[in-house]
């Protein structure tokens, strides 16, 4: 009976074994289905799918991987998949990735290039992860990636593009400006912000009204509303011409073209304004402005003037005639002098007309503006103008060297005297009133009431502390008979047209520069002549100044450079001209010379420090004299310091330009 039993059981458990046979048969069958469904599955993704063991052979290679590398999957064989499909540069950092992924069963992205079959490179990025067998360790590398090569392109053309954009936008000589709906700053460039003299940090989130955009323009238009000027034309670019306002207080025209930006449903997200700089085209036009102006009543006042000249000829002459034949106690001898009195009167405003209508002033003369203020300082109109206003009090600083200029003595004697009355007028009280003279040499363009040029000029400054001149009344001062005094009570209104003609006679420029409550100041500029020069030789000691020595001329103005080199050849000296510093360098590499004459300012080389300090470089110890148009600056200051003799003031004159020369080569 228990051998009956046994083998029962031993039925049972053979049962049990095919049941479970049968179950794992079945499982093995499920698990190879699984398998081969994600085989297929991982092969026709459109991901890329490589697998690959733990020395980096590949076990599996899916379809997009194929089409991409242009390689099949037997085509690896036992070779690491690094040797085929990496760039030799970056093996290593491959065989580390998948090394590190190894070590700590971690996943990891990484990105690379693959090289293709055909010789191309693709840029994947890539997630790379564990398969794991059954206990637990890993088998292999499951790597899937994306091609991301025409999206990192794209990313780079779109940066690259931005920052051309960026660089477009901050490298414009123009101001660009965005703002939201309401004028809201969103932006401005960097030309922008020197061109206002504001931070970024102190528009951005500020209103342009209130900022750049005053309340009103100098004419008293609202400007608040020019946003929605512009916000109302959102379909197309609009240009304006407003004023606008710096961080000083500077009122500046600007040229805005503006551009609103819509969002999809077409609503206003900001605007875009491109300005441009106007003031000075603005300031040029006035100036334009003003001499064709002065120009056409020059026409109408020397038409007027020769008509009143063939009147007054009967009203001076007659007169005289009457008195001849009158007796001296006849009552009509004083009315007839009062005629003849008020014709010569009538006469003297006539030949301001004529100043002013430009006809037939000799300019020709060669003189000298300290001698016409002297002979000034001696009329009975300069001794009438101290009694007349006792508590101004007049001084004069006369240069001594003054150069000459051609001119007329008679109109020359009546603009200064018009200046000091007109200066001694605006006076109320106690004040002051200061004439100058000076040699003044301009190597670049001042800009004021009008621009004046390159050249060598005597300047003559009158200036007062008198009220001062309104700003709207500062462009007007010139014209005929405009004037803020009472009519009758004092002058014409002609004396600064006078001014203003025999300055434009003498081919001169004015510069006027007023402050309300501070006073005045005039500046005359008219051009030197040289050919005096001779005639007032006597008259300087030069003997002292004169050598043989040999001087080199550095300067970029050949009008300089031979005025300097004639000036010292007649002391005595040899003059070797150059016309930069570059070339005085290379000049003194192979030459010698006993001293050097160094222009300070030289466009567009180097400057006289720089070319000193080349100099020195291969000649330690070369004599030198700097000279400039300007005040003494840090670069004057600096040349002096490596070793220069002088600073010496242009333009030049014989006596001071010998001396400076002379002291220098003795030194």
């Amino acid at each position: 009976m228990n051998s009956d039993l046994n083998i029962q059981q031993l039925k049972d458990k053979i049962s049990q074994l095919e049941k479970q046979i049968f179950s794992l048969k079945h499982a093995e069958t499920a698990l190879k289905k699984e398998r081969d469904f994600i085989s297929k599955l991982l092969y026709w993704i459109d991901s890329l799918v490589v697998v690959v063991d733990l020395k980096g052979r590949v076990v599996s290679f899916n379809k997009a991987s194929e089409q991409l590398s242009g390689y099949r999957f037997h085509e690896f064989g036992d070779t690491p998949f690094w040797e085929i499909l990496i760039l030799p540069e970056e093996r290593e950092a491959v065989r580390s990735t998948i090394t590190d992924v190894i070590r700590k069963g971690m996943e990891k992205t990484f990105q690379n290039y693959w090289v293709t079959k055909s010789g191309g490179t693709r840029l994947i990025s890539w997630m790379n992860s564990t398969l794991r067998r059954s206990d637990g360790s890993i088998e292999y590398i499951l790597c899937t990636g994306m091609d991301i090569t025409e999206q990192t392109q794209a990313e780079r053309a779109l940066r690259k593009s931005e920052t051309q954009y960026r660089e477009l936008v901050q490298s414009a000589n123009s101001i660009i400006i965005r703002m939201d709906k309401n004028g809201t700053f969103t932006f401005i460039n960097d030309f922008g912000e020197k061109f206002f003299g504001f931070a970024k940090e102190e528009l951005i989130g500020q209103n342009t009204v209130g900022t750049i955009v005053p309340q009103t323009d100098s004419s008293g238009r609202d400007l608040s509303m020019l946003i929605k000027t512009i916000t109302d034309n959102p379909e197309q670019y609009t240009s304006t011409e407003n004023e606008n306002i710096c961080k000083n207080g500077q009122r500046v025209r600007v040229t805005w073209t503006n551009k609103v930006i819509l969002d999809p449903d077409g609503e206003v997200v900001e605007l875009l304004c491109i300005g441009s700089d106007n003031t000075e085209q603005k300031r040029l036009e006035k100036q334009l402005q003003r001499a064709q102006k002065m120009e056409a009543v020059g026409m109408l006042a020397g038409g007027v003037a020769h008509d009143l000249n063939n009147i007054l000829s009967g009203v001076i002459s007659y007169p005289e005639l009457l008195l001849m034949d009158l007796d001296e106690q006849s009552a009509l001898r004083e009315p007839i002098l009062k005629i003849k009195d008020s014709g010569e009167k009538a006469a003297a405003i006539v030949q301001d007309l004529l100043t002013l209508a430009r006809r037939g002033v000799a300019i020709n003369e060669v003189v000298n503006l300290n001698h016409i203020i002297s002979d000034f300082r001696k009329t009975n109109e300069f001794e009438n103008l101290k009694q007349n206003y006792p508590d101004v009090n007049i001084a004069f600083d006369l240069e001594s060297g003054l150069l000459n200029i051609s001119g007329s003595p008679v109109h020359l004697l009546k603009t200064i005297m018009n200046l000091i009355l007109n200066a001694a007028e605006s006076i109320s009280g106690p004040g002051s009133i200061r004439v100058v003279t000076e040699n003044r040499y301009i190597d670049r363009p001042v800009p004021g009431y009008e621009d004046v040029q390159e050249g060598d000029y005597v300047k003559l400054s009158v200036k007062d502390s008198g009220i001062g001149i309104p700003s709207q009344d500062l462009a007007r001062i010139f014209e005929p008979f405009f004037t803020q005094k009472i009519m009758g009570r004092s002058g014409t209104g002609l004396g600064m047209a006078v001014v203003w003609g025999t300055v434009k006679d003498h081919k001169g420029y004015i510069d006027v520069q007023s402050t309300m409550g501070k006073g005045t100041c005039c500046n005359l500029y008219f051009p030197v002549t040289r050919r005096a020069l001779e005639e007032r030789e006597d008259d300087i000691s030069l003997e002292q100044c004169k050598g043989s020595e040999s001087i080199l001329v550095v300067d970029d103005m050949e009008e300089q450079r031979e005025i300097a080199c004639q000036l010292l050849s007649r002391l005595g000296y040899t003059a070797i001209p150059v016309s930069s510093g570059e070339d005085a360098v290379k000049y003194l590499k192979t030459k010698t010379v006993d001293l050097v004459i160094l222009d300070m300012i030289m466009l567009p080389g180097i400057d006289g420090l720089e070319t000193y300090r080349r100099i020195i470089a291969h000649q330690p110890g070369q004599k030198a004299i700097v000279t400039s148009g300007f005040s003494k600056t840090g670069r004057v200051k600096e040349t002096l310091r490596l070793g220069a003799s002088a600073y010496l003031k242009k333009p030049y004159v014989m006596e001071n330009l010998g001396l400076a020369v002379r002291a220098a080569l003795d030194a």
